[in-house]
């Protein structure tokens, strides 16, 4: 499985010059894309530095969460521009910056309570998780790809 989005024909991707039972001729569906859009390699950086700081101070805690959850803000977008060169800049650009949105909720569901005490509540972070995703694919079926 691809890590970026298989876009729809639509989506400035050509499938001229693939062989006719290759997979990347499939479009992804609203699963594999919701799925693909979570940048679950800066979501694994963030939950490591989450478990190493369990122990420490509060403060010194938020300090080194709300670092991580801002490299990860930079290098997720970072990640699938300059990575995947062999794919359009219409997918590049798309993922990068879906992705960025995606870690956001996921960092405030994982750790809010200890970066952001003040405007965290749990309720809000259980709600977020499936909305994005909802809201992800309702974008997908109002732009047609689906």
């Amino acid at each position: 499985m691809s890590r970026l989005v298989i876009p729809s024909i639509g989506e400035g991707r050509s499938t001229a010059s693939l062989p006719p039972d290759d997979p990347r001729k499939r479009p992804d569906d609203l699963t594999d894309r919701v799925a693909k859009y979570v940048p679950v390699e800066s979501v694994g950086f963030f939950v490591a530095i989450k478990a190493a700081v369990e122990g420490v101070a509060p403060t010194e805690a938020r300090a080194y969460l709300i670092g991580a959850a801002v490299l990860c803000l930079v290098l997720s977008p970072v990640y699938f521009v300059a990575g995947f060169k062999d794919r359009s800049r219409v997918v590049r650009a798309t993922h990068a910056v879906i992705s960025v949105f995606a870690f956001a909720v996921w960092a405030y569901a994982l750790a809010g309570d200890r970066m952001v005490p003040e405007l965290y509540k749990p309720v809000i972070a259980a709600i977020l998780l499936p909305a994005f995703s909802y809201l992800v694919g309702a974008i997908a079926k109002l732009t047609g790809e689906y």
